[in-house]
């Protein structure tokens, strides 16, 4: 799985890639956490961005902290948050 990241005025937006046969078992880690921000999380990536599975945010200060936790602990890579 590969997660990328970019800052926007509401807060950060990452996109969830699909990158090895591993990625239902790595997505369900998540899933909890997922769960608790529903309303944050989208199916696919949006315009422009039909490789991502999933798109998690804007998310909140505190929200975005317990997300970097919670992939973090997984040893998920998150690629450097980029400016919009």
């Amino acid at each position: 799985m590969r997660i990328t990241c970019s800052q926007g005025p509401a807060g950060n937006v990452y996109q969830i890639y699909r990158e090895n046969a591993d990625f239902a078992i790595q997505l369900r880690q998540i899933i909890p956490f997922l769960n608790e921000c529903a309303g944050s999380v989208f199916i696919g990536g949006g315009a422009g961005d039909c490789g991502a599975v999933l798109t998690v945010g804007p998310l909140d200060k505190d929200t975005d902290a317990a997300f970097q936790k919670q992939v973090g602990q997984r040893s998920f890579e998150v690629a450097h948050c980029e400016a919009n």
